[in-house]
């Protein structure tokens, strides 16, 4: 795994004050168990955005927690069997923990039902990067300690919306929807989530935050348009047509690809725009081995 750089967190190696990458992205890597496919494999915001981030040619880094040796051998599984470009490039900080995140999965789309096999724990706040270009919060199951936004100072702040109102109960349940309780320190520049969960009041609390300090928020509604909405203006951008053939992490690949987009100092608009267009692309395509690049983005 040549291209892959994987670190456990300790005395040794302790993470840099400035992020040394173009796109600093912070969540659990988790365990998708699917019994009823016959396989598991990685999931997480963490995952997907990564690996889209870095087939855009970002310099990817992610910060996460779990079972080292399990991460490792996942990823390297992954290499092995083609599931992810094998140009893929990032380089992984694990916080070491007994568990990796595993989620029993059945059911697919809205009927979807996500039991939590394995927890790691929360993220510590001491193991993010305080200053760089963008940095993504990708949470799963509200693992981001609310001391992150004391701290930070990055150029771009985006937030997965999702994984901040995701409560863990306890092992062997679903998670249940709740605001944080330090929902009014959370910041940021951009938020995305879908137009199904803003039917928790928890979602359009933070929502709300966001566009209040002069925020965008990004709402996705599956092939229907995005929405963009600020302060003072509300306006929607259409996503492509295309055949769907698998959905798992689209909303995160479509995260990475406004991510490049304000990396490159492009308006919130064409940000979307490039969203939607990797997005489409996947979405197209069985699993993550087959990603839109920044060279065949230039040509879409």
């Amino acid at each position: 795994m040549k291209n892959l750089t994987i670190k456990e967190i300790d005395k040794k190696f302790s993470i840099p004050n400035v992020s040394p990458w173009d796109y600093t992205l912070v969540g659990l890597l988790v365990i998708d168990n699917e019994p009823s496919l016959g396989f598991k494999r990685m999931g997480g915001t963490a995952f997907y955005s990564g690996v889209q981030a870095s087939a855009l040619g970002l310099k990817t880094g992610i910060i996460t927690k779990g079972n080292v040796e399990e991460i490792a051998a996942l990823w390297e599984n992954a290499f092995l069997d083609g599931d992810i470009p094998k140009d893929t490039k990032i380089e992984i900080w694990v916080e070491p923990s007994e568990h990796t995140t595993t989620f029993l999965c059945e059911g697919r789309g809205e009927s979807r039902k996500q039991l939590v096999e394995k927890y790691s724990g929360p993220i510590s706040h001491e193991n993010i990067p305080k200053i760089g270009n963008l940095l993504h919060l990708g949470p799963v199951v509200q693992e981001i300690e609310p001391e992150v936004f004391e701290s930070i100072n990055y150029d771009n702040i985006v937030l997965g919306l999702q994984g901040f109102v995701r409560k863990f109960q306890g092992l062997g349940k679903e998670y249940s929807w709740e605001t944080p309780k330090y929902f009014n320190k959370i910041i940021g520049n951009v938020s995305i989530c879908g137009g199904h969960e803003l039917e928790e009041e928890c979602s359009r609390q933070i929502m709300k935050n966001i566009i209040d300090s002069e925020g965008s928020a990004l709402v996705t509604h599956g092939k229907d348009p995005v929405e963009i909405l600020t302060k003072t203006t509300r306006s929607k951008i259409n996503t492509l047509e295309v055949s769907e053939v698998d959905d798992y992490g689209n909303g995160d690949i479509f995260s990475a690809g406004v991510a490049y987009g304000l990396l490159n100092y492009l308006s919130i608009e064409e940000s979307v725009k490039i969203g939607c267009k990797v997005a489409a692309y996947a979405l197209g395509k069985v699993g993550v081995s087959d990603l839109l690049t920044n060279h065949e983005l230039q040509n879409r």
